[in-house]
Order: structure tokens, then sequence, then C-alpha cells
């Protein structure tokens, strides 16, 4: 990844789609000290939430390409909105030694919401199509 150098904005579409975890850092921990030191303005899409909770100040949740809402941080990744938005029941964990929570995904009750009935199915390779809506 190259950034601009002086650039006073920086959007970057899901740059840790496909690094490892350390790959994820090389590409989050500068532009969050372009943002901190220099004053960069960044704007960053990223599908995994545990990210955002790590290094995001500021949050959009979208769903069905909508933005439904926007906040801090810790006012928008909250159980309820990640529960009504992706459908998923979670919950978000405070850990001993880490400074921000994690999130905690319960898949299996997404599954049965879906019609599945077993581990075996939802795990398979061609599962039934949702049936939950």
């Amino acid at each position: 990844m190259t950034l601009a150098r002086d650039a006073p904005r920086v959007f970057l579409d899901d740059p840790t789609n496909h690094p490892d975890v350390g790959g994820a850092c090389e590409v989050l921990v500068p532009v969050a000290w372009l943002n901190r030191a220099k004053g960069c303005s960044c704007v960053i899409v990223l599908h995994d939430l545990d990210t955002a909770i790590c290094h995001a100040d500021r949050v959009v949740l979208f769903d069905g390409g909508r933005a439904v809402i926007a906040g801090a941080i810790g006012d928008i990744l909250t159980r309820a909105h990640v529960e009504a938005v992706f459908g998923v029941r979670c919950r978000i964990v405070a850990l001993p030694g880490r400074e921000e929570p994690v999130l905690v995904a319960f898949p299996q009750a997404l599954a049965r919401a879906c019609g599945f009935t077993t581990a075996a199915e939802w795990t398979g390779i061609s599962p039934p199509a949702c049936r939950g809506g």
C-alpha cells in the first residue's frame, strides 16, 4: 500500500481483507499515525468489526447499501445494533489486559433462525437456502 504524502484525507476500501493479522497492523498503524499526528482525515471501509473496534473512533453501519446508524464506536458497536443490522446474536466482551472489547458472535443462533437443525447441516458444503428472511 502506498499513501500520498501530506494528503489531507485518506480513503481505504477494506485494506485488511487479505493480509494476516500482522499485515493488517502494517496497514492500519501508519494510517492511525497519519490521523493522530498529522491530523489527516481517514475513511476506511472494514468488514471485520473487531478491527473497527480497535482502530476506529467513529463508525457507520450499513444495511443493504444504506447507512442506518453512525456515531462514536462505543455507542454504535453494541449488541443491540450488531444484532439488528447483521442478524447475528453476539456479545461485546471486555478482556483482562486489553483496552478494547471484542465482539463474540454466535453463528449457531443464526443457523437455527435460517432453518438449520443440526451442526452438520449448517456447516456442510451445500447448506439449504436461508428460510429465516
